[in-house]
């Protein structure tokens, strides 16, 4: 039996720079010997229980059980001058985990508790981290990902026959997304403990709303410009293309390229107009203060914070700065908040525009507008890959507050 104690002290006291593609693959990976002339099973499971101590590392404060794998990924990411700036990660590293962490790292940046050079190395380090050891510790595909699930076919027959009718009356979307929906929860259910379902939960490119369901089990509705109407595709992708939806599946293909070929002309047009029209607006001095008694009502979230860092909220008459420290003491609360639409200088003054610019050195605030070109373009471009069709209720009054 692997004797885990003791790769926990190794890693611990080694130097990132140790963290090797060879170190991981002859010690964690299943691999090829060219000396042996066969294929080696891992010394040690990435995913072997350990236990940390306090000070085994900078940023274990407390007790913790964790794994191998997440002790070589804290100890490589974050030993490099982030210890102190990110909390030991002890959960499974998604897209949304990421960003919460990366988030910290920037916060560090425009706080000046690291510098540039220290973020960059961060980004170095995870490019190769991903690329390098993915095909050595993580499971892309598994057997029962590269295929149809019998049990989510029969029930897909079922449902299909079930809802033969309705499927071609005017609630057809709302009876496909509620097929869709069932088998889904089917197939999540059958992969519940599959490590190839780990593809699609870490939030990466691929999705399991939209890749795996049209892969493996249905494509769903698709627009139909003669009939303007929504079309339901009974087949998937792996199961092949069934002779009568061949020209659904076409029509697909075209309304996914069109926003990716056309559409996105539109980004651009209107970024160039935004410039046109705001590049004359620029911050006044640092700690400039109109004198605005006018003021935005807004609920502060966690969500809603990271478009509203830095920026002035007023309590009790005091303005106060909405910093990473201060910010989480009124979430949930109805603010206050100072804003460039009520900026009464000839520049926007530092209360009204907050102090994330002040604070990345941007001068000509104006020229910031090209982030909604790019969100525009982002849309277009998402549409080539995403066809999904989604629904959401909607409440009248939520539109006309």
């Amino acid at each position: 039996m692997a004797d885990l104690d003791y790769m926990k002290k190794q890693i611990i006291s080694m130097d990132y720079h140790d963290i090797t593609k060879s170190f991981i693959e002859e010690n964690f990976g299943r691999h090829y010997d060219i000396e042996a002339h066969k294929i080696l099973d891992p010394k040690y499971p990435f995913n072997g229980k350990i236990t940390l101590n306090k000070g085994d590392l900078e940023n274990v404060h407390s007790k913790i059980e964790t794994t191998l794998g997440r002790l070589v990924v804290n100890k490589f990411l974050f030993t490099d001058g982030l210890m102190h700036v990110v909390p030991y990660i002890n959960e499974p590293i998604t897209n949304k985990i990421l960003k919460k962490f990366e988030q910290l790292i920037s916060n560090a940046l425009i706080d000046g508790a690291i510098d540039s050079s220290v973020m960059s190395r961060y980004y170095d380090r995870i490019q190769w981290f991903g690329f390098g050891l993915h095909s050595i510790v993580c499971a892309s595909l598994s057997e029962k990902t590269i295929y149809p699930l019998p049990e989510v076919m029969k029930l897909k027959e079922e449902l299909f026959k079930k809802y033969e009718e309705d499927l071609k009356g005017p609630n057809a979307l709302i009876v496909a997304a509620k097929i869709e929906e069932i088998l889904m929860d089917e197939a999540k259910k059958i992969l519940k403990d599959d490590p190839g379902l780990e593809f699609y939960n870490s939030g990466t490119k691929a999705s399991f709303k939209g890749t795996y369901k049209d892969m493996m089990i249905v494509k769903g509705p698709v627009w139909n410009a003669v009939t303007k109407r929504f079309d339901v595709i009974k087949s998937c992708l792996a199961t092949g293309i069934n002779k009568d939806e061949i020209d659904n599946f076409g029509s697909q293909v075209i309304y996914g390229s069109y926003p990716k070929a056309v559409d996105t002309r539109y980004a651009g047009y209107f970024t160039k107009k935004f410039f046109a029209c705001y590049q004359n607006v620029m911050l006044d001095e640092p700690g400039s203060d109109c004198g605005s008694k006018m003021y935005r009502t807004i609920k502060l979230t966690a969500d809603n914070y990271q478009r509203l860092k830095y920026r002035y909220i007023n309590d009790g008459g005091k303005l106060i700065c909405l910093t990473p420290e201060i910010a989480p003491k009124y979430f949930g609360k109805t603010v206050q908040m100072r804003s460039p639409l009520y900026c009464c200088g000839t520049k926007l003054c530092n209360k009204c525009a907050g102090d994330l610019d002040y604070r990345l050195k941007i001068t000509n605030v104006g020229l910031t507008v090209s982030d909604i070109g790019s969100e525009m373009l982002n849309a277009g471009m998402k549409g080539f890959h995403d066809s999904s069709v989604d629904l959401y209720k909607v409440d009248i009054d939520d539109l006309l507050l």
